[in-house]
């Protein structure tokens, strides 16, 4: 399993879709925004009280995520054995002891805060048809602080893997070794060659790889 976790809008997703779609036969790709817990169930995960005055699910803070379902669907995908690879992507996915503590592999995607929020608020404006200006009094509110708490302490501590959007080509993971040196190469049946997805299209990116397991 391969852990991908990042800031809102540092480009997790698009380096997780990228993996996916390089390798669709080998690469099953679970997105942990699925597992928030429903955010009408008051008793369930973390509350915070909203720019507009409302109180109303957390979605900056880890808990809450259903953590059980999760990993319900995690060990689902792997028993059923019809891909080499189980790729999850969230926020806070290495904070999480049930998601972490079982990736073999740790990824952390570093953007610049300044460009993350505009990508927020242009996704909240273009997609969602929201208010920026509640947006930008939630980062206020709480959103900087989880991202300082439970988010920025899970990387970067590790290699550069890729920055400027663009992965090192001669880069892979191998499930024996972990990443292996540039020129090294790694046997088909453990490798997943990231550096073979190209450019991602978001030059203000850094990935890192880090560890296996959860940080310390």
């Amino acid at each position: 399993m391969l852990a991908i976790a990042g800031g809102t809008a540092s480009g997790k997703s698009i380096l997780a879709k990228a993996l996916a779609l390089h390798r669709p036969g080998a690469v099953v790709l679970i997105h942990l925004d699925d597992f928030y817990v429903p955010a009408h169930e008051p008793h369930r995960g973390a509350r915070a009280v909203s720019a507009t005055g409302a109180e109303t699910l957390d979605w900056n803070h880890p808990r809450s995520i259903d953590q059980d379902a999760a990993a319900a669907a995690l060990q689902a995908a792997a028993t059923r054995g019809q891909h080499r690879m189980t790729v999850v992507e969230l926020l806070f996915a290495l904070s999480l002891p049930k998601i972490a503590d079982h990736a073999t592999w740790r990824i952390y995607v570093h953007t610049p805060d300044d460009i993350r929020l505009a990508r927020k608020l242009m996704r909240k404006i273009e997609v969602q048809h929201q208010d920026p200006l509640v947006s930008l009094r939630n980062y206020l509110l709480s959103g900087r602080e989880r991202h300082a708490e439970y988010v920025a302490p899970t990387g970067p501590k590790g290699r550069v893997l890729g920055a400027g959007s663009r992965v090192d080509a001669g880069t892979c993971f191998a499930a024996s070794w972990g990443p292996a040196p540039v020129g090294r190469r790694c046997p088909a049946r453990l490798a997943l060659p990231i550096g073979e997805v190209g450019d991602l299209g978001n030059e203000d990116m850094t990935i890192f790889v880090l560890g296996r397991g959860r940080p310390a």
